[in-house]
């Protein structure tokens, strides 16, 4: 069921967040993330990647895990009583939908009319559901049922048509990567991986052109959708590797960024050319650019805090958008389409 928030947070989100909606529309311009506020909480903020300039956009207890329309003209995200989104015209935090359980991970469909997200079972937090609703509120069906915990293994990723949806999914005692439709039928299993000698297929990442899906082992592999051609990019414990992670095509289709440990990697499609992104301090969650010419991402900061980022993948010139950034240890954050 659709309902609004209270009046008197939403005056507080447009005095917060009116003095960016009319350049919000200029695709690009923002990256929105969560931080620690204080010590109890965890809100949304929008950083103006030219200017450095930031807005809370949330307050609230918690938020968490926000995700941009394709249009860049709202964000959904999750709180401790459901999903909402942000729409900027007319400026409104509405709450799309609350269950039993505890609703994270959400992300828009290409179209924007649904959301996908991750259902957490708050009597058996060793389990998850993954699930899709109008953005409505209305139409809330089950996906795939009792997937395991949600950690690395339960992220999803829609194809570029919206029509189906790929995960990792248990197959006996370990996963496999799957593809199923976006009404929950057809699941068909896409890898053949799961052995003793393997580290189970998960974090699944649709190409642009919906030709390819990558995801991480132990390495990182990219695969046809229908289960053919696979293959592997990355070598375990060669070039520095450890347990890959977040695997994300470029949004122009020419490479493949994972976190490598506290780096980022980044896999040029084109010559095989690997190249690793780093610090002084550990780098957190990172967001590709709607071109894919540039790269944001957390990075500590050795004060207990955060920055934010931005490298050019051509130039490899990084560039500070924000800093000293409260902390939480599963923030996100993304740069607008």
């Amino acid at each position: 069921m659709k309902l609004s928030v209270t009046s008197a947070l939403i005056a507080s989100f447009i005095l917060m967040f009116s003095a960016c909606t009319s350049s919000t529309n200029q695709s690009g311009n923002y990256i929105v993330y969560s931080a620690s506020s204080d010590d109890t909480k965890v809100n949304l903020y929008l950083v103006d990647i030219k200017s450095g300039d930031k807005k809370q956009l949330t307050n609230m207890k918690y938020a968490n895990y926000p995700s941009w329309s394709s249009d860049g003209k709202k964000i959904v995200f999750s709180s401790s009583d459901g999903l909402y989104f942000i729409d900027e015209n007319p400026i409104n935090l509405t709450k799309i939908i609350d269950t039993p359980n505890f609703e994270i991970d959400p992300i828009w469909s290409p179209d924007g009319s649904r959301i996908a997200f991750i259902s957490q079972h708050l009597d058996d937090q060793s389990l998850y559901d993954l699930m899709i609703v109008n953005v409505d509120g209305t139409g809330l069906i089950t996906i795939a049922r009792n997937l395991g915990e949600p950690d690395n293994s339960s992220s999803f990723s829609w194809s570029p048509d919206g029509k189906k949806i790929a995960l990792s999914h248990p197959f006996e005692e370990s996963r496999e990567i799957v593809v199923v439709n976006a009404d929950g039928s057809g699941l068909t299993q896409v890898t053949n991986l799961s052995s003793p000698s393997y580290s189970p297929p998960i974090q699944p990442s649709w190409s642009p052109d919906g030709k390819k899906i990558a995801f991480v082992t132990w390495d990182l592999y990219i695969v046809n959708a229908d289960g053919t051609g696979l293959a592997k990019l990355t070598e375990k414990d060669k070039k520095g590797f450890s347990a890959l992670t977040a695997p994300r095509w470029s949004p122009n289709g020419r490479y493949i960024a994972c976190r490598n440990g506290d780096n980022i990697i980044l896999v040029n499609l084109v010559n095989g050319q690997v190249t690793t992104i780093n610090g002084k301090y550990p780098i957190a969650d990172y967001s590709w650019s709607s071109r894919g010419d540039n790269l944001a991402y957390f990075i500590h900061n050795g004060n207990g805090t955060l920055n934010i980022e931005t490298i050019n993948v051509n130039s490899m010139q990084k560039t500070q958008v924000a800093k000293d950034l409260g902390f939480y240890p599963w923030q996100s954050l993304e740069w607008q389409p």
